[in-house]
């Protein structure tokens, strides 16, 4: 019976890891860990004149979809961060300068990126949050 059951779970473990596409998965002895990933692009938008623009999206790599409400922080000093809307995007208009921006949702691990943004910049960030699943 215990050797039906651990069939059974690794079985479900690895149609699990049939629906995480394109993701780095790595079976440990407690779990899966699915990396994450960030892509960052930049752009010069002649419209900003002085301030700048960081946006992007949070998507799940275990779920393989968008996440609402994920916390973004943009300045950990100045306490300023937005939250994700019901298409993971996010939106903020910001001053130049050099940031460590993160992106956190319950149940992934936390991605963070350190990003010098310059006057004039639209900054396109994309967080892929992986996982820890323990079993």
């Amino acid at each position: 019976m215990i050797n039906i059951c651990k069939n059974i779970s690794h079985l479900l473990i690895y149609i699990l890891l049939i629906f995480v596409s394109c993701s780095p998965v790595r079976q440990t002895a407690s779990g899966l860990k699915i990396k994450g990933l960030t892509t960052v692009k930049v752009f010069k938008d002649k419209s900003l004149k002085d301030k700048s623009i960081v946006q992007g999206y949070v998507y799940s790599r275990l779920d393989s979809c968008f996440l609402d409400h994920a916390n973004i922080l943009i300045d950990r000093e100045a306490k300023v961060g937005v939250v994700s809307d019901s298409n993971g995007f996010f939106n903020y208009s910001i001053n130049p300068g050099l940031y460590t921006i993160e992106c956190d949702f319950i149940g992934h691990v936390k991605e963070k990126r350190q990003i010098e943004i310059k006057k004039g910049q639209r900054v396109l960030i994309i967080f892929e949050l992986g996982t820890n699943l323990i079993y």
